[in-house]
């Protein structure tokens, strides 16, 4: 009688585990509990990959903005080239204007080598790196501009701070971007300063 027992109960427990591997009622459960963390930092990743962008692009257009206006003056004053600086944070709209640092330079070309440059004047918004003095070397790319010429010089950066990935990487992401342009009537005189560089 004991052993009857013990057959019946095998006997049920086989046939019921047989009943369970054959059965498929709640796969497309198991199989969206497996794949949603994947499809989630998905698209997680792409939200996150699409604002940087943004932030990027609007830095760009910025820092091409700004050094445009720059370039229309004919004589600018400390004054005027902050409210076009202040621009740039009107740009970077709905991102925080108050992480873009800006610094405008007026460079003059040497005569000879168009790979070196003078710093004419330089303005620093907003914690933007400020440069030499005035007078002072700029190495610039080559062929940018031509010998003697001179250009407006934007270097534009922002501390991006990831909207969703900031409890991963724990640190920001530093976009840079540089825009030249030439002055429109030559040069740019800034605060009445008409003493060229030697």
């Amino acid at each position: 009688m004991k052993y009857k027992f013990v057959t019946r109960v095998r006997t049920t427990m086989s046939a019921k585990s047989h009943t369970f591997r054959r059965r498929q009622d709640g796969i497309a459960a198991v199989e969206f509990g497996l794949l949603a963390p994947v499809l989630m930092l998905m698209l997680l990743g792409m939200l996150e990959i699409g604002l940087a962008l943004s932030v990027d692009r609007k830095l760009s257009m910025a820092v091409a903005s700004v050094a445009d206006l720059v370039a229309r003056e004919n004589s600018a004053t400390t004054a005027s080239v902050k409210s076009i600086t202040d621009v740039a944070g009107h740009l970077m709209h709905p991102y925080d204007a108050s992480k873009i640092k800006l610094t405008v330079k007026s460079i003059r070309t040497d005569l000879i080598n168009t790979t070196k440059g003078q710093i004419q004047w330089s303005y620093a918004h907003n914690g933007g790196v400020t440069s030499a003095a005035n007078c002072s070397e700029e190495a610039l790319a080559k062929e940018l501009l031509g010998a003697g010429a001179v250009g407006i010089s934007v270097e534009g950066s922002y501390d991006y701070t990831p909207l969703v990935t900031k409890y991963v990487i724990k640190s920001n992401i530093n976009f840079t971007d540089n825009a030249m342009m030439s002055p429109r009537k030559g040069t740019v005189i800034y605060n009445g300063n008409t003493t060229p560089c030697p």
